[in-house]
C-alpha cells in the first residue's frame, strides 16, 4: 500500500500543473453551465489547452523528482557497496541502465563501469591509505565523482597513484550538484569524520560552467538550499518565489525559465565568485589546508581573472581538454575519460610540488 501511495504521489507532482488546468476547466465549465457568457467559455478551452500543453511538453521531460544528495556527518570506511551503470547512444538520444547494458547493432556503448560507495552516503571509494596522517580532499560534481568511468580511472585514483596510494584520497564529488553542496559537505562533520588523526594538505575543487546555473536549480537534483541552523533553506535568487511556484510547469520551464535565467546570470556568476572564497575560506579557518580550483576550458578570462584577482588559487586547463576526438571527453556524453583525468592528475601532482615543495 506504501508503494501504490509513493507511486501515486510521484505521478501527481510529475502532472501537477496538468490537473491544475484540468480543474480550473471544470470550474469554468460548470459555470458556464449557469453563467451563460462567452468569456467563460472561452477561459474554460483555454485552461483546457493548456492542461494539454502541459502533458505534451511532458513527453520530452529531462528532469528527475526526488534525486537529492546526501551530506551524511558519517560513512562507514569498512563497508562498500558496488554499483553498476552502463550507457549506450542510440536513435540521437543517451540511454542510462543500472544493470547490464543493452547492446544492439543500432546502438554504441558509452560506457559501462562499476561504481563503488562507501556505505551510508554517497561518497565514491578510493583506493589509498584511509589512516595515513596526510589527506586530500576532492569537491566538485560528477567530474570530480568520475561519472562514466570506472573506480581505478577517476581523478581521484589516479591523483592517489601518483602519491603511491601512501596518502588517504577522499572523494567528496557529488552527481550533478554545484558549489552549495560543497559548501554543505564543508560545513558538515563529514571531513572531519572521515580525515581525523590527519593533517588536509589540500582540498580540490573542479568546476565547469554548468555549475554557475546549478546552484540555483529549483528542480533535478536541486542545489538552490544551503544548511542553515541545522535545516535546509532556499537561498536567494531573483524570481525565486516564481520559480518555486511554477517549478513543476513545463510550460514554465520551456518558455519564462529561460528568459529568467539569462536575465539571472550576473547574479549568478557573482554567486559563485562568492561562494567559491567563502569555500576558500571555511578551508583555510576550519581546515587550516588550501584550496585549489580546477577549471575546465569553458569559462571567459574576466571570470578567471575575478577569482584570481580574490586571491583564489585557479588552474585552467588547456582547451583540448575539451575535445572528444582527442580523448579527453566521453563520445555525446562529455563526462572526463581515463586520459583526461590521468593528465589533470598530473598537473595536481605537479601544482602542489611546486607550491609546497613536497609530495608527503
Amino acid at each position: 500500500m506504501e508503494g501504490i501511495f509513493e507511486k501515486l504521489t510521484v505521478h501527481f507532482f510529475r502532472y501537477e500543473f496538468v490537473y491544475i488546468f484540468i480543474l480550473c476547466s471544470l470550474i469554468f465549465l460548470i459555470t458556464a453551465i449557469f453563467v451563460r457568457k462567452a468569456v467563460i467559455v472561452v477561459l474554460c478551452s483555454l485552461f483546457l489547452s493548456l492542461a494539454a500543453t502541459e502533458y505534451v511538453l511532458s513527453f520530452n521531460d529531462r528532469y528527475s523528482y526526488g534525486f537529492s544528495a546526501r551530506y551524511p556527518d558519517y560513512i562507514n570506511t569498512d563497508k562498500i557497496i558496488v554499483g553498476r551503470e552502463s550507457s549506450v547512444y542510440e536513435n540521437g538520444k543517451q540511454k542510462k541502465y543500472c544493470g547490464n547494458v543493452i547492446h544492439s547493432d543500432k546502438a554504441s556503448v558509452l560506457y559501462d563501469v562499476r561504481y563503488s560507495l562507501y556505505d551510508g552516503g554517497d561518497i565514491r571509494y578510493t583506493k589509498c591509505d584511509i589512516n595515513s596522517k596526510i589527506s586530500y580532499v576532492f569537491l566538485g560534481c560528477s567530474f570530480a565523482f568520475g561519472y562514466g568511468v570506472n573506480d581505478d580511472q577517476t581523478l581521484p585514483y589516479c591523483f592517489s597513484r601518483k602519491m603511491g596510494f601512501k596518502v588517504n584520497v577522499l572523494n567528496c564529488g557529488v552527481r550533478g550538484h554545484s558549489s552549495n553542496a560543497a559548501l554543505n559537505i564543508l560545513n558538515g562533520s563529514l571531513i572531519e569524520n572521515t580525515c581525523k588523526n590527519s593533517d588536509i594538505k589540500n582540498f580540490f575543487y573542479e568546476m565547469i560552467l554548468d555549475q554557475i546555473y546549478r546552484n540555483f536549480r529549483i528542480l533535478d537534483a536541486s542545489d538552490a538550499k544551503r544548511y542553515k541552523n541545522n535545516k535546509l533553506s532556499y537561498i536567494y535568487q531573483p524570481y525565486g518565489k516564481i520559480k518555486i511556484l511554477f517549478a513543476r510547469s513545463y510550460i514554465f520551464r520551456k518558455i519564462f525559465l529561460p528568459v529568467i535565467d539569462e536575465r539571472n546570470l550576473g547574479f549568478y556568476t557573482g554567486y559563485m565568485a562568492e561562494s567559491l572564497s567563502e569555500m576558500n575560506n571555511i578551508v583555510r579557518n576550519k581546515y587550516n589546508s588550501k584550496l585549489t580550483i580546477v577549471m575546465w576550458p569553458e569559462f571567459k578570462q574576466v571570470f578567471i581573472d575575478e577569482l584570481r584577482a580574490r586571491g583564489l588559487d585557479v588552474i585552467v586547463l588547456p582547451k583540448n581538454f575539451n575535445s572528444e576526438a582527442l580523448g579527453y571527453r566521453i563520445r555525446y556524453d562529455r563526462h572526463p575519460t581515463e586520459k583526461a583525468n590521468e593528465e589533470i592528475a598530473e598537473i595536481l601532482y605537479n601544482h602542489i610540488n611546486k607550491k609546497n615543495n613536497f609530495y608527503l
